[in-house]
């Protein structure tokens, strides 16, 4: 038993970036918006589904599983299924124009505002919850979050703030940031640029995996979280600790 937990924690541990996973990518075609599944192995298509806006700038995955998106300058955030169904169309009144990032932090909803330099969390009906100035000069547009962290680019730069404060712990030079299109599965962050999808260690900011989408103005990005494998490897160690101790109990009787 021992050996087994061993090994699927060594598994765990150097399992591949892509293992199946799919990002989702946001773009304009005209007067409509469609988001697309990719795999992030082929970079093949999976799915796609239009919306009824004609940018979208931020997406974000929430704990449910689904999809929300964030309409360029107009105050709307709009859940979707991954199967593309509209589930929800909430207006965001009292909001400064320029939004352009969007992360999931709990039930919540984090928005980033470069032009006003603020963090803005609201709930999933829409009630602004608190406002925090952005701690630089020049604000940034790329959010994403997840273990209680939230990682904001912009700027060729890197922030990583804790989620309940929503202060910079490190602010680290990141050149390959392009776009508004950030996401955080948990172990790696996701950026893409144009059609060049790539993914970075978030510990030590180095490039693990990229792959290449038709050549589009992508906006916004996705991808779902997965707790990173050493916190899955501790979970399976408890896991068989607990079943080894009720072995040796049951072996003692």
């Amino acid at each position: 038993m021992l050996r087994f937990a061993v090994v699927a924690i060594v598994w765990l541990q150097f399992a591949g970036v892509a293992s199946g996973r799919s990002v989702w990518l946001s773009s304009s075609t005209g007067h409509s918006g469609v988001i697309r599944e990719y795999d992030v192995d082929s970079g093949e298509e999976l799915s796609s589904f239009t919306v009824p806006v004609s940018s979208i700038d931020g997406l974000s995955y929430d704990q449910r599983g689904h999809l929300w998106a964030l309409t360029e300058g107009r105050g709307r955030v709009l859940q979707y299924s991954r199967s593309g169904t509209l589930l929800r169309d909430v207006t965001l009144n009292g909001l400064p124009r320029s939004l352009e990032g969007l992360a999931c932090i709990g039930e919540n909803l984090l928005i980033a505002s470069p032009g006003a330099k603020l963090y803005i969390e609201v709930d999933t009906s829409g009630q602004i919850l608190r406002t925090v100035p952005m701690d630089t000069a020049w604000g940034y547009s790329g959010i994403a979050a997840g273990g209680g962290q939230v990682f904001a680019a912009g700027d060729t730069r890197l922030a990583v703030l804790d989620a309940a404060t929503l202060t910079a712990s490190s602010v680290r030079p990141f050149p390959t940031f392009g776009s508004t299109g950030l996401a955080f599965d948990g172990q790696f962050l996701w950026t893409n640029y144009r059609d060049t999808i790539k993914a970075f260690d978030a510990h030590s900011l180095s490039e693990v995996h990229a792959f290449s989408v038709p050549n589009e103005f992508h906006e916004g990005m996705a991808v779902e979280f997965i707790p990173e494998p050493s916190t899955i490897a501790l979970l399976t160690m408890g896991a068989f600790g607990v079943l080894a101790y009720g072995r040796r109990r049951r072996d003692v009787r």
